[in-house]
């Protein structure tokens, strides 16, 4: 069995407005809502192994929280320029390239590419993955290179406000 944690990365600030969107730091709410949101995978025994992220700044800064709470080694924290902007296809190929050792990845992305990833494996309509949102799934299958779309079963939506 393996398990995915499709993360968007927590809220941004947009005080700066001489950074560039891949500079942008975590506001407030993104500092507060980051920790809260590892620590409530912790507590739901979705223990990551391995970390997928955006080389973007929020994003980094969002999966660095989750790190720390999962106690997730440096050498399991992936940074890939391409997920920053993603789109689903991007988003598979990172899982099917996913270490094997690791049962369970976090996987850090931005919108719209995670909001599409939503569309594509639900029956239902998710209008927008918010900020820290995290969408839960698994595959009952034993390496990460045959988890496909259809055989990815969503468990669930989490998100900071709930």
């Amino acid at each position: 069995m393996k398990k995915i944690l499709l993360v968007r990365h927590a809220k941004s600030s947009w005080t700066n407005l001489g950074l560039s969107d891949h500079d942008r730091k975590l506001d407030e709410r993104g500092l507060r809502d980051a920790p809260i949101m590892a620590q409530k995978m912790k507590d739901l025994n979705y223990i990551v192994q391995g970390i997928y992220t955006s080389s973007a700044t929020r994003a980094k800064e969002t999966a660095e929280y989750f790190a720390h709470n999962h106690n997730v080694e440096k050498t399991d924290f992936h940074v890939l320029p391409k997920l920053y902007h993603s789109l689903p296809d991007t988003m598979m190929d990172v899982i099917a390239e996913a270490n094997d050792q690791y049962d369970t990845i976090a996987i850090f992305c931005h919108n719209p590419g995670i909001t599409y990833f939503a569309y594509s494996i639900l029956d239902q309509d998710i209008d927008n993955i918010s900020t820290c949102g995290i969408l839960l799934m698994d595959s009952s299958v034993n390496s990460w290179n045959k988890v496909k779309q259809d055989n990815l079963n969503f468990l669930k939506y989490y998100y900071p406000k709930m």
